[in-house]
């Protein structure tokens, strides 16, 4: 009798630890918010007479809208750099956008980590799109 109910304990510790980790193995549903960080960028690019002018959105995880508002110029200058590091040759390739984004959002994420979940975390900048773009 003894035997029996040990084994039934054992199995409904098991079916539980096993249920609770498919719950906590579940995707997390992350609200994305979108934010302009102000006015055009223009500046020059690197070793060239040329320069660039463009307008941005930051897609972040999670509302960052305090953060954004109290550090803009701190992200505004880490994109800026982004824009004035880039050589010519980048500008004229096909896969610029994705370039320049994957750049800046790793920058901004370097910047700002998340504020918890460790090794988990979801990092607070997504993606950066570009609503315009120029080069003279």
């Amino acid at each position: 009798m003894n035997k029996k109910i040990i084994i039934i304990i054992i199995a409904v510790v098991l079916v539980a630890g096993v249920a609770a980790a498919i719950l906590l193995m579940q995707p997390r549903e992350i609200k994305q918010f979108y934010y302009s960080p102000g006015d055009a960028f223009v500046t020059n690019v690197l070793d060239s007479d040329r320069l660039i002018k463009t307008t941005l959105v930051i897609c972040t995880n999670g509302d960052q809208e305090t953060l954004i508002s109290e550090k803009n110029a701190v992200i505004r200058d880490t994109l800026l750099q982004v824009f004035r590091e880039t050589p010519e040759e980048q500008y004229k390739s096909a896969n610029l956008q994705t370039y320049l984004s994957d750049i800046m959002v790793a920058r901004l994420n370097g910047l700002f980590p998340p504020e918890e979940g460790g090794e988990n975390a979801v990092p607070r900048f997504a993606r950066i799109y570009f609503n315009d773009f120029v080069m003279q």
